[in-house]
């Protein structure tokens, strides 16, 4: 039976307004998500990132977990169907990968992250995975929060885990400015802000297994895993 993969959070950070999702288009990864991460030193240096540090706090946050999707080739491949099925991607020959079609994105899947991004088929498969979290997983039983990506950190490379949070989910949050912080790793009088502190808080793990016949059924009959 195929689960859906969680990981569970406390606290993200942001970079950044908090006056909610931008009204125009948008060149992020994230599309018209929060972008959030664990290491906002980190990201501060790839993305150059300008305003404030933001805390955002949820005890029992739940992201899905973007890697654990695209290695489950079941779950994966489940995914896919729906985002063709609902006009979001499609799945072309061209550019095969071990004989496989990629994902690419359409003109709705574009109009509901308010990107003009060129999109990857890596790319596309993430926002679509996104698109999933918010309007299926909540009927098979996993209320999320958003998408998590446990990229390699490497800030020299411009890599580094990185999460979003889907705007229909925000209001879940409390936010809280941190003061007086300038991108390094310490704050006014000393405090630490450390990348290395923050990811080593690892988070727990949760899976939601659900039957994959409620999809075309309308119905769901989860087992949450702990």
């Amino acid at each position: 039976m195929p689960s859906i993969p969680l990981l569970q959070f406390r606290e993200m950070f942001h970079i950044g307004g908090m006056q909610g999702p931008p009204a125009g288009r948008n060149d992020s990864l994230e599309g018209n998500m929060l972008s959030v991460s664990r290491c906002p030193c980190a990201w501060q240096r790839i993305a150059k990132c300008r305003g404030p540090l933001w805390r955002l706090l949820k005890p029992d946050a739940l992201f899905v977990d973007y890697f654990a999707v695209a290695r489950d080739e079941s779950l994966g491949a489940l995914v896919k169907e729906w985002g063709v099925s609902v006009g979001l991607m499609t799945l072309e020959g061209e550019g095969r990968r071990a004989g496989r079609p990629v994902a690419m994105p359409t003109d709705a899947l574009r109009e509901r992250f308010r990107t003009d991004r060129a999109l990857s088929p890596k790319t596309t498969f993430s926002l679509v995975v996104a698109a999933w979290a918010e309007d299926v997983a909540p009927e098979l039983g996993a209320s999320v929060d958003g998408v998590y990506w446990r990229e390699v950190y490497d800030p020299a490379g411009h890599s580094a885990p990185r999460g979003g949070i889907l705007p229909s989910r925000l209001g879940r949050w409390r936010r809280e400015p941190v003061p007086e912080w300038d991108g390094g790793p310490t704050l006014a009088g000393g405090a630490m802000l450390s990348d290395d502190a923050l990811l080593g808080r690892r988070p727990a793990r949760r899976t939601v297994e659900f039957d994959p016949s409620v999809l075309e059924a309308g119905l769901s009959t989860p087992g949450v895993r702990r």
